[in-house]
Parts: structure tokens; C-alpha cells; sequence
């Protein structure tokens, strides 16, 4: 098959790619991006998921797989990898291999999909006073945990989320969602109304995703970074407990 030009990657297409990858790769973890920002070949390459000019036996090795793009230079059909991760992608090719770094990207679209939302959805600033007090709670001294039928979290999930986020959810529930609780009762205290109307936000978000589609996963995830988004990425680690707590009180993945 005849060659097609490839395209330089501009710095906005690298800076989204690098971002879309939290500046690791995907695979093994390791940073893309040196420790003052700038942009290093050496550290990270863009894959072509689909081959930018396939041979004709990879051309019969990948004619039944699905594909994200038919522009093998579109972002669609590009993902950022480390050189060493990139290499053992490419060589050999494989439909394992292509599949799975398919799955990867795919779910990578759907969370920049999830992230273009973010903007019309706003939360109430006072959510980061219970972030601050759960950030705070020592889980061990702390023996209290939630006594409910882990079928009622799953129940709510079976519709389609893996069974490691609804393995997180559990876990998050138990440990946190009375802490979240208590925190959210000294808010209504200190303002009355805004526990319930943080509530109503994240039900609106949640609602919003749902009726767009997304995956459960997806929503699971989405509704962590919108939280990130609009808490300034202070609280990334506590984010999760938050979304647990509202799984559990119905407003996402009510039955």
C-alpha cells in the first residue's frame, strides 16, 4: 500500500493527547513530560492506533476490527505512549494488542466527552468544607462503618458497572459515607438548604450523562473529575468518597 504523508504533531494536538493521559502512559505508568513541563521526544510518542500506512498484511490482520476514526492522523487515531510501550505495540501487531489499546482510547474520548459538560454543571464551593473534614478522618481510629446489604450498591450498579468500580464503591461507602454524612449535617447547620442543593447538583450531572449515554463506568468516572474540576484539583484522593456517598443516597444510580 502506497505511503501517506504523516503529519507533525502541533503543540495543541501533544498538549491534548499528553492531558488526555494525565501525563503517563496508559501502560506501564511512566511520565511522558520532564519535571519542568517541556515537551522531550524521548519521553513520549504518539501512537497510531490504526497503522498511519498499513502493509497489506496488516491491512488483512485488522479488516474486521473496529476503528475510532477512518483519518489515521485524526487525535481519534492517536494516543500518547512512552517509546519502549509504543515499540511492543507495533511490534508484533497484533488484534489483542490493537483491541486493547482500542478499549483504552475509547474510554479516553468518553471521559473528554464527560469533561465538556463540566461547565454548564457548577457545585456549590461549600462542598470543600466536607472535603476538608474527610480529609482529616482517621479510618482506622474511627471503627464506625455502615451497616447496610452490599446488594443495595450493587443493585444500583448491575446495569452495567465492572465489577471493580462497584468493588470501590462498596469500599468507599462503608468507610466514609458516615463521616460525608456528618460533615454534611454540620453544613445544613452552618448553612441551611446547601447539603440539599449540593445534592440536586450532583443528581443534575449525573442526569445529564445518563441521558447522553454514557456507561456507568464513564459516569462513575466523570462525576470523580467533574468534582476535581470544580474543587481545583485539591482534593483528587477524596473526590471518590464523595461520588460513593451519592451513589449510596440514590442521587446517582437511583433504582
Amino acid at each position: 500500500m502506497a505511503s501517506m504523508k504523516r503529519i507533525d504533531i502541533s503543540k495543541y494536538i501533544f498538549a491534548e493527547l499528553i492531558s488526555e493521559v494525565n501525563g503517563l502512559c496508559p501502560l506501564c505508568s511512566e511520565p511522558l513530560m520532564t519535571l519542568d513541563g517541556t515537551m522531550q521526544s524521548n519521553l513520549s510518542q504518539a501512537a497510531h492506533i490504526y497503522p498511519h500506512s498499513p502493509t497489506d498484511s496488516e491491512i488483512e490482520l485488522l479488516k474486521d476490527v473496529p476503528r475510532l476514526s477512518d483519518n489515521p492522523e485524526s487525535i481519534e487515531n492517536l494516543i500518547m505512549l512512552c517509546p519502549t510501550c509504543h515499540w511492543k505495540f507495533d511490534h508484533p501487531r497484533t488484534v489483542e494488542k490493537y483491541m486493547q489499546i482500542y478499549r483504552l482510547k475509547e474510554k479516553l474520548l468518553q471521559r473528554k466527552k464527560g469533561r465538556a459538560h463540566y461547565k454548564k454543571h457548577n457545585i456549590e464551593e461549600d462542598l470543600i468544607s466536607v472535603l476538608q473534614c474527610i480529609g482529616h478522618i482517621d479510618i482506622v481510629a474511627d471503627q464506625r462503618k455502615l451497616s447496610y446489604k452490599a446488594m443495595t450498591v450493587r443493585d444500583k450498579m448491575s446495569r452495567g458497572a465492572s465489577n471493580s468500580i462497584q468493588q470501590l464503591v462498596i469500599r468507599d461507602v462503608r468507610d466514609y459515607y458516615l463521616p460525608i454524612s456528618d460533615a454534611l449535617v454540620q453544613l445544613e447547620h452552618d448553612s441551611p438548604g446547601k447539603s440539599e442543593l449540593i445534592a440536586k447538583e450532583v443528581a443534575l450531572f449525573y442526569d445529564d450523562l445518563k441521558t447522553r449515554g454514557f456507561s456507568q463506568d464513564d459516569i462513575y468516572y466523570a462525576i470523580n473529575d467533574w468534582l476535581d474540576n470544580k474543587t481545583h484539583q485539591q482534593y483528587t484522593f477524596l473526590t471518590p468518597f464523595i461520588t460513593a456517598f451519592y451513589i449510596q443516597n440514590c442521587e446517582v444510580f437511583s433504582l
